[in-house]
């Protein structure tokens, strides 16, 4: 009975989603091919070759390895641009999966969207488009694929969402570069692609490269030796432990001095962080900053036991970053044990 009940229940959602206009899992690959007569594209230029890699996990105590596939620069045509997370989906509505670094089932859980049949439309020779996703994601997996796109093609517009992050928003006044604000989505007549592979949480080096060389990021860097010891707060934010202003006290102690990262500029942000020597913060998108800092340098990362990605300790790999980590138990908010952030504070660093 309760089986069926259940049944009934899914049958509904299923019916309501449809009668909405979602359609979960509506793909498309341009690489496999199966329904190529749906996407009219050509290759310009190859982004990244395929290699494997593993790193020590250390939430496990476990190497974790990963198949990177080459990524291809598509030239699409007549497609449909989602401009908040660059999604791209065919003519039909269907979400091109070289368009998304996230598990489809994943994906479509957390923005069911499928395009309407009346969309606006614009015409380019070609175009780029910058997504305005969640800053971590941003900066690794977004951002590099688009400075590669401004390099292949120097005079394409950018297509971007209304109103986008200041972090966005920063990175479009370094560039002289037309600007077309969408407020939904549009249908394109051309659109330039980097390809993504499914490969959100593990960094790609050739992404890393991307950045650390894309000019005004190179030439902002500090030269100096790394000497400052930065905490990222996260006080008034997501995720943050209800004692973080004692956290905080704990890190001044020991020469830190306490940052909103996300108030600064992003080139003064890139210029900070690559004369910082330790990074520490709540687990968060701000340690993603590790990019910026030499080599050898070290991240202290407080996490929770229900709350701690793959990201941060990867990066710090690929970067030849120390990562240190203090587990603490309960939820998110509950309060961090100070004697244990001390002990570890004098472990690793000395005033």
């Amino acid at each position: 009975m309760k089986q069926n009940i259940l049944r009934a229940k899914l049958k509904f959602k299923r019916e309501a989603l449809n009668a909405l206009g979602y359609t979960p899992e509506r793909t498309i690959s341009i690489t496999r091919l199966e329904k190529s007569q749906n996407i009219s594209s050509e290759i310009i230029g190859t982004y990244s070759e395929q290699f494997s890699t593993e790193i020590y996990d250390p939430r496990n105590t476990n190497l974790s390895g990963h198949y990177f596939n080459s990524r291809k620069v598509f030239l699409l045509h007549n497609v449909i641009l989602e401009p908040l997370l660059g999604s791209v989906y065919s003519k039909d509505g269907e979400l091109i999966r070289e368009s998304t670094n996230w598990p489809f089932f994943q994906f479509y859980h957390s923005f069911p969207w499928t395009p309407k049949k009346q969309l606006q439309k614009s015409k380019f020779a070609s175009a780029i488009f910058l997504p305005s996703s969640a800053f971590g994601h941003w900066l690794m997996e977004d951002l590099p694929l688009v400075i590669f796109a401004l390099e292949t093609d120097l005079s394409a517009p950018i297509l971007v969402a209304s109103d986008p992050p200041k972090y966005v928003a920063d990175f479009l006044a370094i560039l002289d570069r037309e600007v077309i604000y969408l407020d939904g989505p549009v249908f394109v007549d051309s659109l330039i692609l980097v390809q993504k592979n499914q490969d959100s949480g593990w960094p790609h080096p050739k992404d890393l490269e991307t950045l650390l060389q894309f000019a005004p990021f190179r030439l902002i860097r500090s030269d100096l030796p790394a000497t400052k010891r930065i905490y990222a707060s996260r006080r008034n934010a997501k995720r943050s432990p209800k004692n973080e202003h004692q956290v905080e006290q704990s890190f001044m102690n020991f020469g830190f001095e306490i940052m909103h990262l996300e108030k600064l500029d992003l080139l003064d942000e890139i210029e900070l962080l690559s004369s910082t020597s330790t990074l520490a913060g709540v687990h968060g998108s701000a340690l993603a900053n590790v990019i910026w800092m030499p080599p050898q340098s070290r991240v202290i990362d407080i996490v929770n036991e229900n709350y701690w990605t793959e990201a941060g300790h990867r990066l710090c790999f690929l970067r030849n970053s120390h990562y240190n980590f203090h587990l603490y138990s309960g939820k998110l908010q509950d309060e961090v044990c100070i004697p244990e952030i001390e002990k570890l504070l004098k472990k690793h660093l000395s005033i």
